[in-house]
């Protein structure tokens, strides 16, 4: 089974499933050796960033609709 990526996750529209998105992203950063991710929102989309080798490298952009989802899956997972 190939593996799901954050990109075929985005494509999904509206049958996005959050849980497998951000598990994705942890996992994108984790295999690029990223030391953190930085989740940035605007008013027409939200800037999703990895710093890699201590350079801040733009990675995807993700729908602003979904902010708030993703902040709370990221919340659950860090027990808070």
């Amino acid at each position: 089974m190939p593996q799901a990526t954050v990109e075929l996750e985005l494509a999904k529209g509206a049958d996005i499933s959050i849980i497998s998105l951000v598990d994705c992203l942890i996992e994108e950063a984790q295999k690029s050796r990223a030391s953190d991710i930085h989740i940035d929102p605007s008013n027409t989309g939200v800037k999703v960033r990895l710093r890699v080798d201590g350079v801040l490298q733009e990675a995807h952009i993700f729908p602003k609709e979904i902010h708030s989802e993703v902040i709370s899956r990221i919340k659950v997972i860090a027990g808070l």
